[in-house]
């Protein structure tokens, strides 16, 4: 009965140590503030928002405003030039946000495939609303990429 015991705290140890060591490999959570203030931003002026944060119809809202010329798609460029004079951060920023939102790589990022993709992969829980909580987890997980 002993050995069974020993055996079992020594799995546990095990465990516990795998874990910590595993979170050492993990990068440190961004300081949500960064986050928080683009979600509430995305959130502003947009009455009909779903309570639970942003449907994809806002993102779309959102995603046509970095439209300058109209045409139905961001270039690098269009994004670039919002990002910095709404003041939502720098140009490496917006350039590494551009590369991942073009998901198909055509150089134009686009309500559908690309803006649709976004939204999904934002929408953690897959409930067709972008909360705060996943934004932040989700944002700080694409500053690290």
């Amino acid at each position: 009965m002993a050995a069974q015991w020993q055996f079992v705290v020594a799995l546990l140890v095990g465990v516990y140590t795998g874990c910590l060591l595993a979170q050492i490999e993990r990068p440190p959570l961004e300081d949500p503030g960064v986050a928080r203030h683009l979600f509430h931003l995305a959130r502003e002026n947009r009455t009909d928002a779903p309570p639970c944060g942003l449907g994809l119809k806002e993102t779309q809202e959102i995603f046509g405003d970095f439209d300058m010329n109209g045409d139905g798609g961001v270039t690098n460029l269009e994004l670039r030039l919002t990002w910095i004079s709404k003041g939502l951060g720098d140009q490496q920023t917006a350039d590494d946000l551009f590369k991942q939102a073009d998901t198909d790589g055509d150089g134009t990022i686009t309500p559908v495939p690309d803006m649709e993709r976004v939204f999904h992969y934002f929408d953690m829980n897959g409930d067709g609303c972008v909360d705060e909580p996943e934004f932040i987890v989700i944002w700080s997980s694409l500053s690290h990429s």
